[in-house]
C-alpha cells in the first residue's frame, strides 16, 4: 500500500516521529490487566452468531468476553486508521510526488498568510 510505503520512507528520511505509531498497533498489544473494566457493553445477538463466536473464543483459548472485547478494539482501531488513508490515483500520486521534489515558489497570498500567522503566533 502505498501509505504504508511513504511512511517508512518518512521515517527513513526523518527519523522515528512519536506520532508514527499506529492506532492498531496500540488495540492489538497486550491488553492491560491493571486497566480496571468497570463498564459494561450489552448486545443483543442472534443464537447462532452467538454460537459461532463462542466457538472462536474456545478456539483461542479466551473467554467469550475477552474476545469480543479484543475483536472490538482490533475492528474499532482498524476503522479509525482506515479513516486516516488518503487514497490516490497512480496520476495524483506522481503528481504529489513531483509538488514535494519541485515546491512552486510562494504567491502573494501565501506570503501574506504567512505573515498574518507570524504575527498572530508570537515566537
Amino acid at each position: 500500500m502505498l501509505c504504508d510505503y511513504a511512511l517508512s520512507r518518512a521515517i527513513a528520511l526523518y527519523g522515528t516521529l512519536p506520532y508514527t505509531v499506529r492506532i492498531s498497533e496500540i488495540a492489538m498489544a497486550r491488553p492491560n490487566t491493571a486497566e480496571p473494566r468497570t463498564h459494561r457493553l450489552e448486545a443483543r445477538i442472534a443464537p447462532k452468531a452467538l454460537e459461532l463466536i463462542k466457538r472462536a473464543a474456545e478456539a483461542k483459548g479466551s473467554s467469550l468476553s475477552d474476545f469480543v472485547v479484543a475483536a472490538a478494539r482490533e475492528v474499532a482501531a482498524r476503522e479509525l486508521e482506515e479513516q486516516n488513508i488518503i487514497r490516490l490515483s497512480a496520476q495524483e500520486q506522481r503528481q504529489f510526488v513531483a509538488l514535494l521534489l519541485d515546491p512552486r515558489k510562494p504567491n502573494k497570498s501565501l506570503k501574506r498568510a504567512a505573515a498574518a500567522h507570524t504575527k498572530l503566533i508570537k515566537r
